[in-house]
């Protein structure tokens, strides 16, 4: 343990120090989920609106993956709100509670490397993008490689979940050492993994700026939505960054500091998918606040009336917005 850190862990201020950054990670942590289930709706109806149209988008098998592994995680968010009203009654409930409880925590696991995966599909997004605008020939090669990965996806999860277990044994047997290195390395490795890859929109916008003098860009105005995506990853990520680093130095790299980075990402991420997708085009915005109708909006989030909402809500997309896939 360093003499910093050592100072600030046994005097009352470096203690109290220790518990208001605590206190700051948890309640970011309920607002991106409050923030979550708000946008959820709204994303379920963009989504399934788009469903037909956004099966012939390169990119599909994996913002469709994003899908279903979203609805599952808000799907659990609601499960534990409602194991939380259980455990504050009386009786019966408090006995189911406690069955669901170490189901809970399986389904926090599950998150974490939900949120993994997210990192890595996010950072493959991003540069498939980017080969695909600037070497168009290439597109084959990135959708054979997609499909690839999206085949064995479930190595990818198997991949994630197994570097939890292989940082717990090395972690273990190289205490008090082991965490404090394994455990930062690789949350902050998927973190610049997915900066870098979001920098590669950068020259996007640069070369689509360049094309704003034809009819189609100025109305569909790519480079403002791309310029939205890098802001949203940048800001949602740097938000829990600035507390995720602060909270590991603290704790020296433990396992609890490196299990509550990894809740972190499992709220952060889904939200930065969402907003995303959303507001990745003009046709998703024009969905959202041009012709919403909240009947077609029960309909279509009840999942009724897909299709017919599919062919009577389209914004005729224009030529440009092929570059502004969601995240």
């Amino acid at each position: 343990m360093s003499d910093f850190t050592y100072f600030f862990q046994f005097t009352p201020f470096g203690k109290s120090v220790s518990d208001q950054w605590d206190n700051l990670t948890s309640e970011i942590q309920y607002i991106a989920v409050v923030c979550q289930l708000i946008v959820f709706p709204f994303y379920v109806y963009v989504h399934k609106a788009n469903n037909i149209r956004d099966r012939e988008v390169v990119v599909f098998q994996i913002t469709n993956h994003f899908y279903k592994c979203v609805v599952a995680m808000n799907i659990g968010y609601v499960l534990f709100g409602i194991f939380v009203l259980c455990t504050l009654a009386e009786g019966l409930l408090i006995y189911i509670s406690l069955i669901i409880f170490p189901i809970g925590i399986v389904y926090v696991f599950i998150e974490m490397i939900i949120a993994d995966v997210f990192h890595l599909l996010i950072s493959l997004l991003a540069m498939e993008k980017f080969f695909i605008y600037f070497f168009p020939r290439w597109e084959k090669t990135v959708i054979s490689i997609q499909k690839y990965i999206h085949k064995y996806i479930v190595f990818v999860y198997l991949a994630c979940c197994s570097r939890y277990m292989l940082s717990a044994v090395i972690g273990s047997s190289l205490e008090p050492y082991g965490w404090k290195f394994l455990g930062p390395i690789v949350q902050h490795f998927l973190t610049i993994i997915l900066f870098i890859s979001v920098l590669l929109y950068i020259p996007v916008i640069i070369s689509v700026r360049k094309l704003s003098h034809l009819q189609s860009a100025q109305l569909s105005n790519p480079q403002q939505y791309i310029m939205g995506q890098i802001i949203v990853v940048f800001f949602f990520k740097i938000l829990m960054f600035i507390p995720d680093s602060v909270h590991i130095f603290l704790k020296e790299g433990t396992l609890h500091s490196v299990l509550m980075v990894s809740t972190n990402d499992s709220t952060t991420i889904p939200l930065i998918a969402q907003l995303s997708y959303l507001g990745c085009n003009k046709r998703n915005l024009s969905l959202l606040f041009n012709i919403f109708s909240f009947k077609v909006f029960s309909k279509i989030f009840m999942f009724f009336g897909v299709q017919r909402v599919q062919q009577t809500s389209t914004v005729r997309p224009q030529n440009l917005e092929s570059t502004v896939y969601p995240l």
